[in-house]
C-alpha cells in the first residue's frame, strides 16, 4: 500500500522547491536570535496562507518564567555581535571568533560584556574538580565540557567566561581522522548556558577541536595566553511564536505533522519545515487532480483513518546517541 501512495505523492513533490525553502528559512534560523526567529514566523505563516492553510500565529512568553508542559520557556534575547581575539604585546591578533561569520561560535544565551570588552588569561579546566576559585577566578576558562552544570560551575567559581572545544560529533578534544573537516567545526550549544531568567549566566564561546588543540599546546609549554571577548546581546521578556495552519478534511480525526523553527539548522530544523510544507502542497495538488481521475484520495487508507496520528519532522543526521556517547 505504502509504496502505492509514496508513487502517486512523488509526481507531486519538488525537491528543488523544498531545497529552496530551506535555504530561505536558514538565513533567518541560523542567528539563533529572537528577533530573526520572529521574522521567522511570519515567513512561515504566510507560505501556509499562500497555499490555502488557515492560519494562526500564537504567541508565547519568553520570560523565561513561564513553564508549559513541564518545560521553562526561555527568555527572550537578540543578539547584535560577538567576537574572541587572541590578544599579543601588540593588540589584537587572531580571530577565533566572530558571530557575524559563524553565529554558532556564540553560545546561546550569553549575557553581554561591558562596551569594551573583557580581556582575560586563559586557564583550563576540563573537570569539576579543576574549576576552583583560585585556579579560575578572573579567568576566561577552556573547557572540554558543555552543559549548564559547567557554566554554572565557572561562574560560581568567579571565572569570567567559558570557551569550549567540545568538539563534534564524538565528544572532548577527540579529533576525527576519517572525517578531517569535523576538526575544524565547533559545537552549537543550546543548553549550556541556562535559557531562563537567571541572574549572572556570563558568556560562552565554542571553538572547533583544532582551535583548542593550538591554544591548549600554548598553554602547556607554558605560555600566557590572553584572549579578549565582545558580546552584544540584549536579554528581555518577550514571544515564542507558534505557527499553526490548518487543512480542512472530510472527517473529524486529525493527522498533525510537526517541527520546529526556534533553533539554528539548516538540517535540524530548516529541512523539515520544508518537508511538512511540501507535504502540504501534494496533498492540495493530489485533491485539486481528484476529479479528472489522477488520484482517488478515498481509494487510500492513508487519507481515512479512524485514528488521529501525529509526525514529528526531526532530521539530526547520521549520529545518534547510545550507550552514553555518540556514535555512527
Amino acid at each position: 500500500m505504502y509504496e502505492t501512495i509514496w508513487n502517486t505523492v512523488a509526481d507531486h513533490l519538488s525537491s528543488d522547491r523544498m531545497q529552496a525553502d530551506v535555504a530561505e528559512f536558514f538565513q533567518e534560523s541560523r542567528w539563533s536570535s529572537f528577533d530573526h526567529i520572529n521574522t521567522l514566523a511570519q515567513r512561515i505563516a504566510g507560505k501556509l496562507e499562500a497555499i490555502g492553510m488557515e492560519v494562526e500565529l500564537l504567541e508565547f512568553p519568553a520570560d523565561g518564567k513561564t513553564c508549559y508542559g513541564g518545560w521553562k520557556l526561555p527568555k527572550a534575547y537578540d543578539v547584535d555581535s560577538a567576537r574572541l581575539v587572541v590578544l599579543s604585546d601588540e593588540g589584537e591578533g587572531e580571530i577565533l571568533a566572530d558571530y557575524r561569520e559563524n553565529p554558532t561560535c556564540l553560545i546561546l544565551y550569553s549575557q553581554p560584556t561591558p562596551s569594551e570588552g573583557i580581556a582575560a588569561e586563559v586557564v583550563i579546566a576540563d573537570s569539576m574538580a579543576e574549576i576552583i576559585s583560585d585556579r579560575v577566578s578572573g579567568r576566561l576558562v577552556l573547557t572540554s565540557q558543555m552543559g549548564i552544570p559547567f557554566s554554572r560551575a565557572i561562574q560560581k567559581a568567579g571565572g569570567l567566561g567559558m570557551i569550549s572545544d567540545h568538539g563534534p560529533p564524538f565528544g572532548p578534544r577527540q579529533l576525527s581522522s576519517d572525517r578531517e573537516y569535523l576538526n575544524r567545526v565547533n559545537r552549537w550549544h543550546n543548553y549550556t548556558i541556562p535559557p531562563w531568567d537567571e541572574p549572572n549566566k556570563g558568556f560562552g564561546f565554542a571553538l572547533s577541536a583544532e582551535q583548542g588543540r593550538r591554544l591548549r599546546s600554548r598553554i602547556a609549554i607554558g605560555e600566557t595566553v590572553r584572549l579578549k571577548a565582545m558580546v552584544e546581546t540584549r536579554h528581555y521578556d518577550g514571544v515564542l511564536p507558534l505557527v499553526s495552519g490548518r487543512l480542512r478534511g472530510k472527517i473529524a480525526e486529525e493527522i498533525a505533522i510537526v517541527g520546529h523553527f526556534d533553533e539554528f539548522g539548516a538540517d535540524d530544523n530548516c529541512s523539515e519545515l520544508a518537508v511538512g510544507l511540501e507535504s502540504v502542497r501534494a496533498i492540495l495538488a493530489m485533491l485539486n487532480f481528484d476529479n479528472d481521475g489522477t488520484v482517488t484520495i478515498d481509494d487510500y487508507d492513508l487519507w481515512k483513518n479512524t485514528y488521529g496520528s501525529t509526525t514529528n519532522l526531526a532530521a539530526v543526521g547520521n549520529v545518534i546517541w547510545r550507550d552514553g556517547a555518540w556514535k555512527r
